[in-house]
């Protein structure tokens, strides 16, 4: 139930989490290009477990390029104590010899101060866009510019 599932490409699908909780070190890719599609544990390298740690099953996340990013919500309605935006690498996810996911340093500032109004939001969706994040939650459309 709680994951996020990420599409690598037409053959592989990466999947993040688990039923009960997102496991933001539990990520395993399906492999689906024989009759047998294959499962394969990939080991997570983290740089910042306490702040990867407190980030709740509800942090929209999507994949930009060779990276999946994150937006932090808060967990309650305490001040925002996250940085602006976790970002995941990729890019060695498909590495025959030693695949691997990495969280990089977190982006210290919020991509855009109208996403601060996210993080009231239960469930929503994060898309990228032609060089934009763009937020959903059912009751409105934010968006802000982003550079790779």
């Amino acid at each position: 139930m709680l994951h996020h599932q990420i599409r690598l490409n037409d053959e592989n699908l990466l999947i993040l989490g688990g039923q009960d909780k997102v496991d933001w070190d539990d990520m395993w890719l399906l492999t689906m290009k024989s009759p047998v599609w294959t499962w394969k544990e990939i080991p997570v390298r983290q740089k910042n477990n306490c702040v990867i740690s407190q980030l709740t099953t509800m942090s929209p996340g999507c994949k930009i390029a060779q990276k999946f990013v994150v937006l932090p919500k808060n967990p309650s309605d305490t001040p925002q104590i996250f940085p602006g935006m976790m970002i995941f690498d990729l890019s060695h996810v498909l590495d025959t010899d030693d695949p691997y996911a990495e969280w990089l340093e977190p982006r210290e500032k919020r991509a855009s101060a109208s996403l601060e109004n996210m993080k009231n939001a239960d469930r929503s969706t994060l898309v990228a866009g032609n060089g934009e994040l763009i937020y959903f939650d059912g009751q409105r459309i934010l968006s802000c510019s982003f550079s790779k």
